[in-house]
This record gives structure tokens, C-alpha cells and sequence, in this order.
């Protein structure tokens, strides 16, 4: 093994150079390592404005007596205003403007006992969810009304309110529902104690609610695209990711349909 004689001034020599190497360029890698981090802040800052600057407003759903159409209607209506809103931002828009997708709240809520339809929508879609409500449903009204979360206290809990809330996990893979709720299709049934409600139980259950009690439910939703919203759902960005995803779909609907 060969033997190196280093001496005390080598030493001095090639620490002194590492330490003026140092002192000159250590701020070579800064933008390497803060590069993460600042695209995360300044993301971050760009959506806040974004989102400060967006209003919603709460629509409420007047159902009629009779109501006779088919539950298939209702996704039609889904498919419609998923059409009209979704809006996905350019990279202008994005990293400058700090635009995201805005989503929609589909709320039913019982105060007093009386349950309540209401959708909540940012203020720019209102004529986008209306007009996609009325085409399916026609016999319905649709109005403007006070955000009825803003008449309960806002320091909850205290000596007279309680509260406690949920929140409903998907238990089973995302691209479950499919469609099983064909056996609702009671449209066409001619007497009127056969069809079927679908959420009758649930309304049942907001009438008991006492006076003095409000019950509430709410499902956010968001339009989704393709291969960008699978890595939203914990997926890699790639068409093939998306294959896979569709693969395994059509394979879980074959079963479920013995074929």
C-alpha cells in the first residue's frame, strides 16, 4: 500500500483553498435547495389571493309535491354543470393568477325539523348550475337565499349550542359507485305506493329533528379531467396510470355483471 507524506503546509495549503472555495461559492446550491420550498410559498400565496377574491352564493331548491323523474336525470344535471364550470388553468393562470378549479356544494339541511335543498356555488356559476337544474327539471324553483349557517352562534360550542360533525370516507376503490342504482327507475310505475324514494329514510329522519336543533349534510364536489386528476387521487400522472385505472374498473363492472 503506497505511502502518501503529506506535510503541515500541504495541509494548510489545501484546507485554505476548500475554505476560500467555500466562502466564494456557497451560495451556489441555495437555489437548488430553496427552489421546493419557494414554489410551495408562492403557489400558496398566489391561490389565497385567488380564493379571497372569489364570492359564492346559496341557492335554495323548492321541490314540487310530485316529482316523477327518473334518478338518472339528476346525474344529466351533474354531467351538465361539470361541463359548464370546469375550468382548468393554464400555467399563466396557475403560477400568476393562482386560479384552481372551484368547487360545489350540494347541501340538504334540517332546521327545526324541516329539511332544506340548497346548492353552493362560487357566484360566477350560478347561471351555469341554474340553467343545467332547469333543463332536467323545469317544475322546480331555484332562489337566492341567506347562508343559513351564519344564524347559529359562531363560537360554538358554548353554554347553550353543542356541536359535533363527520366526515364520510370512500371505504372501497375510486372508481366505485358504478351505476347499481337501476332498481330506483320507478318513473313508470303506475301506482304511486310502489315507487321508490331513494332517500326517504334520510328525510324521515331530518323531520324528528327537534326545535332548536338543525341537522346538516353536505357533499363538496369538483370536476375532474383525466390524467392530471389521477395523480389528485394518489395516482402518477401518466396516460398508461389512467389505463390501468380504467382496466380495473371495466374488470370490477364484468364481475359484478357475471359476464
Amino acid at each position: 500500500m503506497p505511502f502518501i507524506d503529506v506535510s503541515r503546509e500541504d495541509l494548510i495549503f489545501i484546507f485554505s483553498a476548500i475554505f476560500q472555495f467555500i466562502k466564494t461559492w456557497w451560495w451556489a446550491p441555495l437555489p437548488f435547495i430553496l427552489w421546493g420550498p419557494f414554489k410551495f410559498l408562492w403557489l400558496w400565496w398566489r391561490v389565497d389571493i385567488f380564493l379571497s377574491q372569489q364570492t359564492s352564493v346559496v341557492l335554495e331548491i323548492k321541490l314540487p309535491k310530485e316529482l316523477l323523474k327518473p334518478i338518472r336525470a339528476m346525474e344529466v344535471v351533474l354531467s351538465s354543470i361539470q361541463a359548464s364550470i370546469y375550468q382548468p388553468p393554464d400555467l399563466w393562470e396557475k403560477w400568476i393568477d393562482g386560479q384552481v378549479q372551484l368547487s360545489l356544494g350540494l347541501e340538504i339541511a334540517s332546521i327545526n325539523g324541516e329539511p332544506h335543498f340548497f346548492i353552493r356555488t362560487p357566484k360566477g356559476f350560478r347561471d351555469a348550475v341554474e340553467s343545467s337544474i332547469y333543463a332536467q327539471f323545469p317544475e322546480i324553483e331555484i332562489k337566492e337565499v341567506d347562508d343559513y349557517t351564519k344564524y347559529v352562534p359562531q363560537d360554538l360550542p358554548n353554554k347553550d349550542w353543542n356541536m359535533f360533525g363527520f366526515d364520510f370516507t370512500q371505504p372501497k376503490p375510486d372508481y366505485y359507485p358504478i351505476k347499481t342504482y337501476l332498481q330506483f327507475e320507478t318513473e313508470k310505475e303506475a301506482l304511486e305506493k310502489k315507487r321508490i324514494d331513494p332517500i326517504a329514510g334520510l328525510m324521515e329522519a331530518m323531520a324528528k329533528i327537534k326545535e332548536g336543533e338543525q341537522l346538516w349534510i353536505q357533499f363538496v364536489i369538483s370536476p375532474v379531467g383525466d390524467v392530471d386528476d389521477i395523480k389528485f387521487m394518489g395516482r402518477t400522472t401518466s396516460k398508461k396510470s389512467l389505463s390501468e385505472w380504467r382496466r380495473k374498473g371495466e374488470l370490477l363492472r364484468d364481475k359484478l355483471a357475471r359476464r
